[in-house]
């Protein structure tokens, strides 16, 4: 009973005390409600405090932060706001070294919800005109905020510090005169390098670029754009391998303006270099064997179009005088004891005839179809022009005696070509004798040529019947056979042109034809010129 007595008796002098001590602040000599109203306007919260704990003061912030009433928690122990993540002994041991010298850090403060927050506390003692301690006098700066900031601030590093490490392409950061700053594991491996210590000393523009100057070049980029982006280098490790990758980079600058460094990101694409070169090589080897399937499929058609002509000429053009031989025979056979030597001489001349027109056939064919097997020699030689003309007149000059037509060989003697005289000598032999056949009796052909740096141009022109515009577009054409007879009915092949041509072409020459009804005709076709 006693004990209790003792405890109200001390809480009146503890109530006496703050009592007191109220009546003393109401009685400052300054317009306390001047130094309310300032420290009302302060954003920090501000608290005053007795030297035994009790709230004496707190501003506006203070309760907007704590979520109090003046009147609440006026009069109340400080130790309404403690929290428990900072705990009561610290609280003490910071109250005492206020008191010693004031105080000034970090702790956590609980708000009326319960709710802790950090805060940044500064306090110190506010002594009364005789020295002695009178209250405490405290600022609250919440640091919630900063703290969230701090935070987040820690876990954007953290994830770029993973990221730096755990990336699998380079990340770098270097300075302008060529030195390594920063790079992450993936750099120390693409360049083959022991530690990132080691790699840091090297000089990049020397030991990392295969090109020095290529660095020059991207830098000059960076500096105009202000950045690059996949830009293709080859750079080598620490063996001398030579390693291809696309760099992104950018600058770093500083207040002026100045470049300080520059970061970027290497990603490797050797690999995919070697395999789109040989992506390339296959789609240009297949894009080739395609070129040459077309040109095949081109080629073979066309050699079955010519097949089939060349059977049709077979068909057609050998069996006239096949025809023709098979029924003067057989006249002969049956009839020769009633006809008289005139007439058997004149049967015979026709079967002549027409046994040399399909000699003439055969020959043609058997040249024609040895040029489209590839079974024909291909000699080529340095030949006299002129002479080897008259050797060809010479052995058709008979034919020509028959229509008295005259040949001129107007070709100078220094003249040399190049080809295969087999094949030449069936050219002339095919053109001469078409000017013969189309010219009338008492006519003329005349062969010349002309020369240029590196080939002749020869002609063979005659004085005959000439040919109609129309049919000049079916000449050289096995698809358009045409044949006619002469100017004594001589029966041609319809093939000696088609021939020409193929020959000419064997000796990498040309072949074309100009004529007029009525005036001539001249053949014209290049062979190559010989130094001699």
């Amino acid at each position: 009973m006693e004990d209790k007595i003792s405890e109200l008796e001390q809480l009146k002098i503890e109530n006496e005390q703050l009592k007191k001590k109220l009546n003393e602040i109401n009685n400052l000599p300054f317009n306390l409600n001047v130094f309310k109203k300032a420290l009302n306007n302060i954003s920090d919260s501000v608290i005053i405090i007795s030297t035994e704990r009790i709230l004496l003061f707190t501003n506006n912030s203070f309760n907007k932060t704590f979520e109090y009433q003046s009147q609440d928690i006026i009069g109340k122990h400080a130790g309404i706001v403690y929290g428990d993540k900072t705990g009561m002994a610290k609280y003490d041991e910071i109250y005492q070294t206020i008191l010693r010298t004031g105080w000034e850090g970090n702790i956590y403060l609980k708000k009326k919800s319960g709710d802790e927050i950090p805060v940044h506390l500064t306090a110190n003692v506010i002594k009364n005109i005789d020295g002695n301690m009178d209250a405490i006098f405290g600022v609250i700066k919440d640091l919630t905020q900063q703290v969230e900031t701090e935070r987040s601030l820690q876990e954007a590093k953290d994830k770029y510090e993973n990221l730096f490490h755990e990336l699998k392409n380079v990340v770098y950061e270097s300075s302008p005169d060529g030195k390594l700053l920063d790079i992450n594991p993936a750099g120390v491996k693409l360049f083959g390098f022991d530690s990132k210590e080691e790699l840091l000393h090297v000089d990049i523009t020397k030991d990392l670029y295969v090109n020095p100057e290529d660095r020059e070049i991207l830098k000059s980029e960076i500096a105009k754009k202000g950045y690059a982006k996949n830009y293709e280098i080859v750079v080598k490790n620490k063996k001398g391998g030579h390693i291809v990758v696309l760099e992104t980079s950018t600058t770093i600058k500083d207040s002026s303006g100045n470049i300080v460094a520059y970061q970027g990101i290497l990603r490797e694409v050797t690999e995919e270099k070697k395999r789109e070169e040989l992506t390339n090589i296959y789609v240009s080897e297949l894009a080739e064997v395609n070129m040459q399937l077309r040109n095949s499929e081109i080629e073979l058609k066309k050699l079955n179009a010519e097949k089939d002509k060349f059977f049709s000429i077979i068909a057609h053009d050998l069996k006239s005088p096949f025809n023709s031989l098979l029924n003067l025979s057989e006249f002969l056979v049956e009839d020769i004891a009633e006809l008289s030597m005139e007439e058997v001489k004149s049967f015979s001349k026709e079967i002549n005839r027409s046994a040399q027109n399909v000699f003439n056939h055969i020959v043609n064919l058997l040249q024609w179809s040895q040029i489209k097997t590839g079974g024909m020699e291909h000699v080529m030689e340095n030949v006299a022009l002129s002479s080897f003309v008259n050797k060809t007149i010479a052995l058709i000059e008979g034919n020509a005696s028959k229509k008295n037509i005259s040949v001129k060989n107007d070709i100078d003697t220094r003249l040399f070509f190049i080809g295969d005289r087999t094949m030449i000598n069936s050219v002339f032999l095919n053109l001469i004798t078409n000017s013969i056949k189309f010219t009338a009796r008492g006519g003329m052909i005349k062969i010349s040529a002309d020369e240029t740096d590196d080939m002749i141009t020869i002609m063979v022109m005659d004085n005959g019947i000439g040919i109609n515009t129309l049919n000049i577009e079916k000449l050289f054409r096995i698809d358009k056979h045409f044949s006619t007879t002469g100017t004594s009915n001589e029966i041609g092949t319809g093939l000696g042109l088609i021939l020409c041509k193929e020959l000419i072409e064997k000796n990498n020459g040309k072949i074309w034809v100009k004529s007029e009804e009525g005036v001539g005709t001249t053949f014209f076709f290049t062979l190559q010129k010989a130094e001699i």
